[in-house]
């Protein structure tokens, strides 16, 4: 077992999370499909003082593996030896069509491996009973700084 310690302050419709987390955004997401979760250790701030909009940035600095107890140096998925300083993230998303449609525009940058964009449309629409979906998305890929995965450039829909 491990403990993680974080601490969240509110003020308005903001708030500043600081500490260990289990982070779930476009481009970066929690793993729990192990007896102990992933968890990354940063701070994130989130913004909704605008209807409709949420505004989010963030940077983390470790992880803790699903199979591990400890923190370590965050790594891409596809490079697991080259590690990183940190993982800094900012994104917006907003919501209109009566909450049914929503836009949404990110970019991440894992230091020295990676800087990764991403734009997505969501529209969920109300047909008798049920109700459809639509997930359109886009990202772009590209090396970042000292490139320790080598070179990335790379598109997908």
């Amino acid at each position: 077992g491990r403990v993680g310690v974080a601490a969240k302050l509110r003020v308005s419709a903001s708030e500043l999370k600081i500490g260990e987390m289990l982070p779930d955004i476009p481009l970066l997401r929690y793993d729990d499909g192990r007896l102990l979760p992933q968890t990354f250790r940063g701070f994130a701030v989130v913004s909704r003082e605008l209807p409709g909009l949420a505004l989010q940035a963030g940077r983390f600095d470790a992880v803790s593996l699903r199979n591990s107890a400890d923190m370590q140096d965050l790594s891409a998925w596809s490079a697991p030896t080259q590690e990183s300083d940190g993982f800094n993230y900012a994104g917006a998303e907003y919501r209109f069509n009566r909450e049914r449609t929503q836009l949404g525009l990110w970019h991440g940058q894992l230091e020295d491996v990676y800087r990764q964009s991403y734009a997505n449309l969501l529209h969920k629409q109300r047909v008798g009973d049920w109700t459809l979906g639509a997930n359109l998305g886009l990202f772009v890929d590209r090396d970042d700084g000292a490139a320790r995965a080598g070179e990335i450039d790379s598109h997908t829909v």
